[in-house]
């Protein structure tokens, strides 16, 4: 969306605490520069500056595996990851078979593309 002044406006919910604040971010005249309002909190000003300068998620997915009772075994990054390298950390995972047996907690991709997030196993399989 423009306003008036041609600055680019977007809305979003945060999703910091339950108050789901209904946020409003402007881009102000330097690039990377953002006005936020309609936080009542510090956190949702942090959110929305994040979502707009480098936007991260947690990433969950279920990788294949030998395990001849669990065929898919659930795996998630421990730390949330660059949006723009999703796609790939899970072209990644989808490719790859785990040999049980594996404990939860386990690492099973350490220090992705050097990004200092590891994907770890969130489920015992004994057999």
């Amino acid at each position: 969306m423009e306003n008036s002044e041609n600055t680019v406006i977007r809305k979003m919910i945060c999703i910091m605490c339950p108050a789901s604040c209904h946020l409003e971010i402007t881009e102000k005249g330097k690039e990377g520069e953002y006005l936020v309002t309609g936080n009542r909190c510090p956190g949702g000003k942090n959110y929305a500056l994040n979502e707009m300068r480098d936007p991260k998620r947690i990433v969950t997915a279920v990788v294949a595996s030998d395990s001849t009772k669990i065929p898919c075994i659930p795996v998630k990054t421990d730390l949330p990851l660059q949006m723009d390298l999703i796609r790939g950390l899970l072209q990644k995972l989808f490719s790859m078979k785990i040999h049980v047996p594996v404990q939860c907690g386990d690492v099973l991709i350490k220090n992705y593309k050097d990004t200092g997030v590891s994907v770890v196993i969130t489920r015992s399989v004994e057999e």
